[in-house]
């Protein structure tokens, strides 16, 4: 589909903040993990001691050793470290979210000319056909990242409910699946227009 280089920098920034929301959603979901069954100032204390660790994996080895030192049920420790194991994972999409640059390839196609780029890509040339190299993340990874952070702070959330007893928010989820960068586009340019977003578009 067609669409202006300013429309497609509105969508590119959009699902970017999405993305890196839905992450903030998954730090918020660990802090209710590390003080789920500790009452007062004990959990208090937990979650000050969290947010006062500001890497990622090392605010996951201070939840994992706090659950271990007070968890003794091997299944739900399983479940656990499934659980941290997807997050360790996805934090490298993460931190490629906050520390990449935005790069303009003016002669790429509609949809892929904004990329996150590393900074040693960031001063490369374009590919032969006007591309991003490879390794870019472009408008469909930002989605996919959003995708991938979503069931991992649903799970967090249930997991927290769990140790305490209780039935979690959310209802098991299959993977979610990314669209389309054609479905993604016209999804974004619905929005633009004030049109649902997600009224039904058919895949080609």
């Amino acid at each position: 589909m067609q669409i202006t280089p300013a429309q497609e920098q509105i969508i590119f920034l959009t699902c970017h903040a999405r993305a890196m929301h839905q992450w903030a959603h998954i730090e918020n979901a660990l802090s209710q993990v590390a003080c789920a069954g500790v009452p007062g100032v004990g959990g208090e204390a937990l979650a000050m001691g969290l947010h006062s660790i500001e890497s990622f994996r090392s605010k996951l080895a201070f939840v994992d050793v706090a659950l271990k030192q007070r968890i003794s049920d091997i299944k739900l420790l399983e479940l656990w470290e499934e659980i941290r194991a997807r997050a360790e994972k996805a934090s490298k999409r993460r931190n490629a979210l906050a520390h990449r640059s935005m790069v303009l390839y003016t002669s790429a196609k509609p949809g892929k000319q904004y990329a996150l780029v590393d900074w040693k890509q960031n001063h490369a040339p374009p590919t032969v056909d006007g591309s991003a190299p490879s390794g870019a993340m472009t408008i469909r990874e930002l989605v996919e990242c959003r995708h991938l952070f979503t069931p991992i702070s649903r799970d967090l959330d249930n997991f927290a409910a769990k140790i305490e007893g209780r039935t979690g928010p959310w209802s098991p989820d299959a993977p979610l699946q990314t669209p389309t960068l054609e479905v993604v586009l016209q999804r974004e340019m619905n929005q633009l227009r004030g049109i649902d977003p997600w009224c039904r578009v058919e895949q080609k």
